[in-house]
C-alpha cells in the first residue's frame, strides 16, 4: 500500500472515495477529501482476491 499526503485535514468529516481498477490480482485506488473538495491524501495497493474454496487449501 502507498499513501501521499497532500496537505494537513482540519476538519471533523473528511470524504473517502474507492474504486477497485482490476480484479483478480487487485489495484485499487483512494482519496480522500476534505468538505471543499481539495485532496488531502491519496492512495493505492496491490493485492490478491481469492475464492473461499482456495483459501481453504492452506
Amino acid at each position: 500500500m502507498k499513501m501521499n499526503c497532500f496537505r494537513p485535514a482540519y476538519a471533523k468529516r473528511l470524504i473517502a472515495k474507492a474504486t477497485l481498477n482490476h480484479r483478480g490480482n487487485a489495484v485499487g485506488t483512494a482519496e480522500m477529501i476534505d468538505p471543499n473538495r481539495k485532496a488531502v491524501a491519496a492512495g493505492s495497493a496491490t493485492y490478491m482476491i481469492l475464492s473461499p474454496e482456495a483459501s481453504n487449501n492452506e
